[in-house]
């Protein structure tokens, strides 16, 4: 091969670079948590890692300038993890559960604390219904146009109140 066409082919493989990342799934920690990433779908979902004490899954976080939505948890996300006792998921859309819990240990000693507006919603997923306790963070309401549950999942709270002040009078 002459050193024009080793040229191009390496313009061309260089072009190539961004394209071929968009379309991987990695493994990355961010802020304590692991994430099975899908850099072509903006996705991410929560897998195991030994977690201590209480953890922060967010709604969405930034990574390689592409901003990702936590859509799901592994079902063995939080298995042999016996000092986790809280989970602080930011997500007012449930993420899906991977498969069945099967860590009864973890279940009977972590809490999970959700955005208020999605509570009912988490209670009665699968896999987060299996809890200990679900409760309201106190001072994280969630956002509105994302409360609801994952796709495939039939489930409807019985009551959902919206508080919604108007921006020019602030009522």
């Amino acid at each position: 091969m002459n050193q024009n066409n080793m040229r191009k082919n390496f313009i061309l493989l260089f072009a190539l670079l961004p394209l071929m990342a968009m379309a991987e799934v990695l493994e990355a920690t961010i802020d304590g948590i692991r994430y099975r990433v899908d850099t072509e779908k903006r996705i991410a979902t929560v897998i195991h890692s030994d977690y201590n004490d209480s953890i922060t899954i967010p709604a969405f976080f930034d990574f390689a300038r592409m901003q990702m939505k936590v859509t799901r948890v592994d079902a063995k996300a939080f298995a042999d993890c016996p000092k986790l006792t809280d989970i602080f998921c930011f997500a007012s859309t449930v993420p899906y559960f991977d498969g069945e819990i099967i860590d009864e240990k973890a279940l009977s000693n972590i809490t999970v604390h959700v955005p208020a507006l999605a509570v009912e919603y988490y209670r009665r997923t699968t896999g987060w219904r299996s809890f200990k306790a679900i409760s309201p963070m106190t001072d994280y309401d969630g956002d509105p146009s994302e409360i609801g549950t994952v796709a495939n999942e039939k489930t409807t709270p019985k009551k959902i109140d919206i508080k919604l002040k108007n921006p020019v009078t602030g009522k």
